[in-house]
């Protein structure tokens, strides 16, 4: 056995020591293939234990040898989730990249875990499309797919340089920056759409230069046309977003909530919270991540679990995304005969954020003496 596997194996033992203080966690999943046309599905979990402290691993590396249906990747996921030591019942999030076999709710990928979570009596788990993959939906089909494919390109190079760094640490800041920027972006759309019916180019000055500088009249229909389709487009793609709104909402910043509007086991905990000026002023001069840590668990255990619910969330496949971009490094066309298991071993030595125990590997390790 090459060193790497030893190191990988060492990996994930110490993924699933770590699994045993998940207070809840959510997976996301990815597909593609590989330099030898194999059909690739890589899990990453991600999860928060008691304190808050988040963590994210990619936990399995698995190898469609023929056809990728959602039922099969169900049985590799419950294979992963079983030998981590995990239990459905604490899932609270599936993102996948939207694909027919991860997201149909009936024999899709997403359909089987989320049975397999009521199956525990437990919530049903959220299903969430990844948030960078639906950019990208939103302009392949627009009249101006070809302006809107470079902003894309643009967007996600820069989420790049950011994400790699942060990996979601601080997961409530981007979801909501996003879906505060979604919203914005569609009210604007509705405004744009009925300032052009009425030949209003105050937002766009630089047609408004055509308008003025050439003879030919402004294609207003095609404009809203645009825009329109635009809208509609962020309707679709975005809409599990908003149906997780409330609770993103609610996280965020419980003091700005109406009671009413909480479930019945948030209530209570909820105005116990608001009328201590103490946690208030703790709250605006701390982090979210420090405040909810800050709460005693003896009063406010439903709050907590709430919090730690919407913090286990995964936004996005791009952990997947960029996994990928390394594994057809290391599985070029000169290397396709790699192992599934070599290649998830070199792969978790190279994104983990575990040290490996290498005093330990090396001393199981037997080595040929010169003479």
């Amino acid at each position: 056995m090459y060193l790497e596997d030893n190191l990988g194996i060492d990996i994930v033992r110490q993924l699933k020591d770590t699994a045993k203080n998940f207070k809840y966690f959510s997976i996301a999943l990815d597909e593609s293939t590989d330099s030898s046309d194999s059909a690739q599905v890589l899990l990453f979990v991600r999860r928060v234990d008691k304190f808050f402290k988040i963590t994210e691993e990619l936990a399995a590396i698995h190898s469609m040898q023929d056809t990728c249906t959602g039922d099969k990747n169900f049985l590799k996921v419950k294979e992963t989730i079983f030998a981590l030591g995990l239990d459905f019942k604490i899932l609270k999030d599936v993102t996948t990249d939207g694909g027919r076999n991860m997201s149909g709710t009936h024999k899709g990928l997403v359909g089987n875990m989320c049975e397999a979570v009521l199956e525990t009596g437990a919530a049903k788990a959220m299903a969430i499309h990844c948030i960078i993959h639906q950019q990208t939906l939103c302009g392949k089909n627009s009249p101006i797919s070809e302006v809107m494919n470079v902003v894309v390109q643009i967007v996600n190079y820069n989420r790049k340089i950011a994400l790699s760094h942060r990996q979601f640490n601080n997961f409530l800041a981007d979801i909501e920056n996003l879906y505060t920027y979604i919203k914005a972006f569609e009210l604007k759309l509705t405004l744009f759409t009925k300032q052009l019916k009425e030949n209003n180019l105050a937002h766009f000055p630089t047609c408004n230069k055509f308008k003025f500088e050439n003879d030919k009249e402004f294609p207003t229909d095609f404009a809203v046309g645009v825009l329109i389709y635009l809208k509609e487009q962020f309707q679709t793609h975005f809409r599990d977003f908003k149906s997780t709104e409330n609770h993103i909402r609610t996280f965020e910043n419980l003091f700005a909530v109406e009671i009413k509007t909480l479930p019945t086991d948030l209530q209570l905990e909820v105005i116990d919270l608001i009328s201590n000026n103490n946690f208030k002023d703790y709250f605006k001069e701390n982090s979210l991540q420090k405040f909810y840590t800050m709460l005693p668990e003896e009063s406010f255990l439903n709050v907590k679990n709430r919090a730690r619910e919407i913090t286990s969330i995964f936004s996005s496949t791009y952990l997947c995304k960029q996994t990928f971009l390394k594994m057809k490094y290391l599985k070029s066309k000169y290397r396709t005969n790699l192992s599934d298991e070599h290649i998830q071993a070199t792969l978790l030595i190279g994104i983990t954020k575990f040290d490996a125990n290498y005093e330990e590997i090396l001393k199981s390790k037997q080595f040929q003496i010169s003479h």
